[in-house]
Parts: C-alpha cells; sequence; structure tokens
C-alpha cells in the first residue's frame, strides 16, 4: 500500500531516433494513473535540449537533462533506431546504470533493452527484447538470460517487454503489480485497450524466429 500513496517519479529516458509507441503508449497508461495516485512523470535527455524520435518527424521537449535529473522511483528505458549508437555512448550508458541502480522499478521497451545490457546490468538477469532486431539485442551481452518466446519478462522489480506495442501490455502488467488489478482494469477500459494478461503469449516470437531475423527495428 505504501507504493500506492507516497509521490513517485517515474523518468523516462528520450534520445534521438527514439520510436514514438515505446514511450506514448506505456505513458498513456501512467498518465491516467497520475490522475488518480502521486505519480510525476519526467522526461530526460543527455543535454536537456528537445529530441527528435525515428525518421526526425518531431522535436521533443524534455523537462531534465542528464546533470539535474532527481532520484527516480521508476525509470523506463525505451527502444528505437537511436539505441544502435547509445550501447557504445559511454556517459549515457553510466546514466542509464546510475539510475536503475537506484530506482525501485526498471521498465524497457523493446531495444531498449539493449542499452541496459550495454551497462551489464541485465547481467545473470531475464529479459527480453523486440523480436525482428533479436540477434542484434542478444549480441550486446551473453551474461543475460534472454527469452524469447515472452511478450514481457519480470525479473524482480525489473520489467523489459518486447517490441513497441509490447510496452502497452507490460505498463498495464507494471500497474497490476505496484497498485492493483482494479486500477490497471479501469486505466484499460477507460483508454479503451484489452491488454494481453499472459506474458507468455506472443505471437511475434513465431513471426520473427531468433535465428533468422534479418531486419532489426
Amino acid at each position: 500500500m505504501s507504493f500506492l500513496l507516497k509521490p513517485r517519479i517515474f523518468g523516462v529516458l528520450l534520445f534521438d531516433g527514439f520510436a514514438p509507441l515505446d514511450v506514448f503508449g506505456p505513458i498513456q497508461f501512467f498518465h491516467n494513473l497520475s490522475q488518480q495516485y502521486p505519480l510525476e512523470i519526467i522526461f530526460i535527455s543527455k543535454d536537456g535540449n528537445p529530441v527528435q524520435y525515428d525518421y526526425k518527424t518531431q522535436n521533443i521537449k524534455v523537462h531534465c537533462s542528464f546533470g539535474n535529473t532527481p532520484k527516480l522511483d521508476l525509470f523506463m528505458v525505451p527502444g528505437g533506431m537511436g539505441t544502435r549508437q547509445l550501447v557504445n555512448d559511454t556517459e549515457t550508458k553510466e546514466f542509464i546504470l546510475k539510475h536503475c541502480r537506484e530506482s525501485q522499478v526498471v521498465f524497457s521497451v523493446c531495444t531498449g533493452s539493449a542499452l541496459l545490457a550495454s551497462t551489464g546490468f541485465l547481467n545473470n538477469k531475464r529479459a527480453t527484447s523486440n523480436k525482428k532486431a533479436w540477434n542484434w539485442v542478444t549480441s550486446i551481452s551473453d551474461k543475460v538470460d534472454w527469452v524469447h518466446q515472452a511478450r514481457w519478462v519480470e525479473d524482480n522489480d525489473l520489467i523489459t517487454s518486447s517490441g513497441v506495442a509490447a510496452g502497452m501490455d507490460a505498463a498495464n502488467f507494471i500497474i497490476k503489480k505496484y497498485y492493483s488489478d482494479e486500477v490497471a482494469l479501469e486505466i484499460a477500459n477507460a483508454i479503451e485497450y484489452e491488454a494481453q494478461q499472459d506474458s507468455n503469449i506472443d505471437h511475434f516470437a513465431s513471426v520473427f524466429p531468433a535465428s533468422s531475423n534479418k531486419q532489426q527495428m
């Protein structure tokens, strides 16, 4: 119950080339949640400047830079083509690892798990990722217990989702886990979304078998 009542800060890492649905799908759930519970959602970029999502069609303003980000309770890392460069960006990786260690809940969507893996945070943990980009993501680290057949994977307070739209199912699960089934259902109904309830059901694991991926998202 204390998780529900205490003010919480939910930080979302943004960067050039993030996938918009990775962010804005789950954020719709947490926005609705913030209407009922003390939850502040903040967007973060390295320098505090606006970023552009995939295909550079829109500037998105943020609230914080790496230097003035407060301590986070929930930390979300999305995916997108921009992750390809960031897995080699030392400053970004250090920021991610710091907040993964400090946050109560860590949540990645799509190839965001590649960023987590690049920091070593996923070592000896279970995780999943985008099935179309599976070969690339899993090449980042062989110290992760990668789960291919999964819509999302829970490892204690770490939740990693499969590709893009799967982030909404994982967001629904997080709300169920830390708030209640009733709150999660109320929010899903309000946004008219029928969330997948079984994390083991992942149609796209067969659409994009692990050994035959050719394209990467």
